[in-house]
């Protein structure tokens, strides 16, 4: 199984063998299939120390002037797959068109058209996921904007890609678009496989059919060698390579608690009071975040039935506080008249990230028992 980010070293070390090998002149990867070699060897003598005429060969050696001998490169096949998220991608529960990013290059030395596949497949880190996505479509990048647009980039599969030159590596974009399940939680992982199969280059913007390799021995014409390596969930010399990358579930994850307390009465005062008609009962929410920073944080509760709300007795540090007086259908920011209020809300822009250290939020305030 493959991890994030392995760049593949053959370019390297092809690069370094042409830079120290001094003859070799072509910046290709290797000679374009279809390419003909030709040569001609020559035959220089003397007949009692008199130069004769030169014979030259041919490919049935009776030919006197010489004809050349000629071979056809053939179509070698090599693709690689490699993911460009170097960690989880990180969604949201319930999040839309999220991405998983590749790159598909094309190590050969003919230009290809590649089919795409996404599938489910095994954390690149743990070897284990526990959830698929609701979809997951490919997309080719092929706008001029980078990153993936959705108006932008419709292509589902390479078309003609060339190969790879030491001058210009040439790779395409390609991006696994999926929609994330709204009751995942924090943590859950959904990896997806992308897997790239040679096709062969057909006319410009219509798919190939499968490349597959020549049977037998060399023929005069350009054969097909399948020469890619194993990788993900493909085996050597298939014509095909894959890769993994994963989504990460990061999402808050928020425990409410709220307490009553008592804490004066028109009989004991503060003294061990009562819950009795007239005494004052303190509500306290407290809000702990243990997961991702949640946003938006929004507090609200009831005045409840029996008790009246004690006017400027709402304390929660940091965040907005507003006030409904006909049960939440407009709030407003200060109470017309505290005997009005039904409810009690506050605003925190955001809860911090918590995963470390457990953030917390506190609202409280008070009523008095009728």
């Amino acid at each position: 199984m493959k991890h994030f980010f392995k760049p593949r070293a053959s370019g390297l070390i092809m690069t370094a063998m042409l830079f120290a090998g001094g003859s070799q002149t072509a910046l290709a990867l290797g000679t374009a299939s279809n390419t003909t070699i030709s040569n001609t060897a020559t035959v220089n003598y003397e007949v009692g120390s008199v130069a004769q005429t030169a014979v030259l060969s041919s490919p049935d050696g009776l030919t006197p002037t010489g004809v050349a001998t000629d071979f056809v490169v053939d179509n070698k096949v090599d693709v690689t797959v490699a993911t460009s998220d170097v960690a989880y991608v990180q969604v949201a529960p319930g999040s839309g068109a999220q991405v998983l990013t590749y790159t598909v290059t094309n190590e050969g030395n003919t230009a290809q058209d590649f089919i795409l596949t996404a599938l489910p497949g095994a954390d690149p880190f743990t070897g284990t996921d526990n959830f698929n996505a609701t979809a997951a479509n490919v997309f080719v990048e092929s706008g001029a904007n980078t990153g993936y647009q959705a108006g932008e980039d419709l292509a589902v599969y390479i078309d003609e890609l060339a190969p790879t030159t030491i001058a210009t590596p040439l790779s395409a974009t390609v991006y696994v678009v999926s929609a994330i399940d709204a009751g995942q939680v924090n943590g859950d992982i959904a990896a997806y496989t992308l897997t790239a199969n040679a096709a062969d280059a057909g006319l410009s913007g219509t798919l190939g059919d499968e490349t597959t390799a020549t049977a037998g021995a060399d023929t005069a014409g350009v054969d097909v060698v399948l020469a890619d390596g194993a990788d993900d969930t493909d085996s050597a010399n298939a014509g095909d390579s894959s890769d993994t990358s994963a989504y990460q579930i990061a999402t808050a994850s928020l425990a409410v608690a709220k307490v009553s307390a008592v804490t004066n009465d028109p009989v004991n005062g503060g003294t061990n009071p009562k819950a009795i008609p007239g005494a004052t009962m303190d509500y306290t929410i407290t809000v702990t975040n243990t997961g991702a920073q949640a946003d938006s944080v929004i507090v609200t509760d009831p005045v409840p039935t029996n008790t009246t709300f004690v006017g400027g007795s709402v304390t929660a540090a940091g965040a907005t506080i507003a006030y409904s007086e006909d049960n939440e259908a407009t709030y407003i920011a200060a109470p017309t008249d505290p005997a009005l209020v039904t409810h009690v809300r506050a605003t925190f822009a955001s809860l911090a990230d918590g995963t470390v250290t457990p953030q917390v939020a506190t609202v409280a305030f008070q009523v008095t028992i009728d």
